[in-house]
């Protein structure tokens, strides 16, 4: 009788440990399962990235190749201001500045600004960081050589962490505003002339 009672208790023993054995084994396989997974996710992760870093990359190379076009990002910080992130190289020929000392003051570029376009600047920077609301402005800038040249901002703003950033692009319209302003003026002189004309046959 005392045998069967010890024999019973072993196997009771055994079938404890089973059961506890076979739940750190599920427990493993789903640890493995889970590492696995995560392994995956963490290398599509690094597969979007290099993606979207070949993407910049592209984006950056072609915009440094297209005439007139400057593309450009800009943040604002309460703590340090205006600085740009990044800006493609046609801006060293439009505004004969060194492009990485725009870099590293954002205020060399601002001094460019013409006076007078100064205010509807800062009212888009205003709207844009109240609203989130894109920008769309025709400026005009002074080069180092101190000419006259008109620009087409376009950026539209985003909140990074406490900064707002502007992305954007800046095209040289220079030579369409002087035709526009060509066409202006051979309006106007016609128009004289016709008055000039009424004039001349109401005398006769």
């Amino acid at each position: 009788m005392f045998a069967a009672n010890e024999s019973s208790g072993y196997l009771d023993y055994l079938a404890t440990d089973t059961v506890l054995l076979g739940i750190l084994l599920s427990n493993i396989v789903l640890l493995l399962g889970f590492l696995i997974r995560l392994q995956r996710l963490r290398a599509d992760l690094n597969d979007k990235v290099a993606v979207m870093e070949k993407g910049e990359q592209l984006t950056r190379m072609v915009s440094d190749t297209l005439p007139h076009i400057i593309r450009f990002q800009l943040e604002c910080s309460p703590d340090t201001g205006f600085s740009f992130r990044s800006m493609s190289k046609g801006f060293d020929e439009l505004m004969g500045l060194d492009r990485e000392r725009v870099l590293n003051s954002a205020k060399l570029a601002f001094d460019h600004l013409y006076e007078a376009d100064i205010p509807a600047l800062a009212s888009a920077h205003r709207t844009g960081r109240e609203i989130l609301k894109p920008a769309e402005l025709d400026l005009r800038v002074l080069d180092i050589a101190g000419n006259l040249k008109w620009i087409h901002l376009s950026a539209v703003p985003h909140h990074d962490k406490n900064c707002l950033v502007w992305d954007g692009i800046i095209q040289d319209i220079s030579d369409s505003k002087k035709i526009e302003a060509a066409l202006e003026e051979e309006k106007h002189n016609f128009q004289n002339l016709f008055e000039t004309i009424e004039d001349f046959m109401l005398v006769c």
